[in-house]
């Protein structure tokens, strides 16, 4: 079968929220007609802005925004106004014709397109490209292309290796008092992770875990099913423990 990159939604996301290219330009990036690119965008659930579905505008002219913005002194959203268009679309043809904002607040305000948080993130506090995307909430594919953009260096695979931080393998281990939990020795000191705590957050998600008493039911600290799991604050825990229901962890 015919790979039909249009129907990736990651792919999809990359070009038309991250990138922010009309259906226009995804669709012939991806070789493709721009009816299939509205259609998937609507079954991939990506909500389409109006204001690029439009076949021509004069804010594509770059004469007419470089007079607004650098001869007549126009901030973006009058341009915007007065072109029928949003400010996100001005700022956009903008950055593709070169025309340099002032403080260039609009690319510190998306961080992934600053050059200096990307060369922080990844060399200076040795994040890895799904940490930086994480950190700045894109996607890796997008990191890797603005690295590229501003020739910031990868670091090599041997490089990635020698600056990891687990010294051993992650063993699984039951403790005396019966809880069970995965640990593993950094260089920062033997660190560990209870399995009941990891199923929790598996089935509840981490913010309605962190912070809270996950607790064994049938007061069994081995018994790790899901069923048998609960998660409550530390007053609701501390009254059923008083209350003869046991204590965890």
């Amino acid at each position: 079968m015919t790979e039909q990159p249009w129907r990736d939604e990651d792919r999809m996301r990359d070009l038309y929220v991250d990138e922010e290219l009309t259906s226009r330009e995804v669709a012939e990036r991806l070789g493709c007609s721009k009816s299939t690119v509205l259609d998937w965008l609507d079954k991939l659930g990506i909500p389409k802005d109006p204001a690029y579905e439009v076949h021509d505008g004069e804010w594509k002219d770059e004469g007419r925004l470089r007079q607004m913005y650098l001869v007549e002194g126009k901030p973006t959203s009058q341009i915007a106004e007065e072109l029928g268009c949003t400010t996100s679309v001005v700022c956009k043809y903008m950055d593709r014709f070169g025309i340099e904002r002032e403080g260039r607040k609009a690319r510190k305000d998306v961080p992934f397109r600053d050059e200096d948080t990307l060369r922080t993130l990844y060399w200076d506090e040795g994040m890895s490209i799904p940490e930086v995307a994480d950190e700045t909430g894109s996607s890796a594919t997008t990191i890797r292309k603005w690295m590229d953009h501003y020739g910031i260096e990868r670091r090599d695979h041997a490089d990635a290796a020698a600056s990891a931080v687990r010294v051993g393998y992650a063993t699984f281990t039951t403790g005396s008092d019966g809880y069970e939990f995965w640990q593993s020795r950094t260089k920062d000191g033997l660190k560990h992770l209870y399995v009941h705590r990891l199923l929790a957050v598996s089935e509840y998600g981490f913010d309605a875990v962190c912070g809270q008493v996950v607790h064994h039911k049938n007061e069994v600290k081995w018994d790790n099913r899901a069923e048998n799991i609960e998660v409550m604050d530390t007053r609701e825990h501390t009254r059923l423990h008083q209350n003869g229901g046991g204590a965890d962890a």
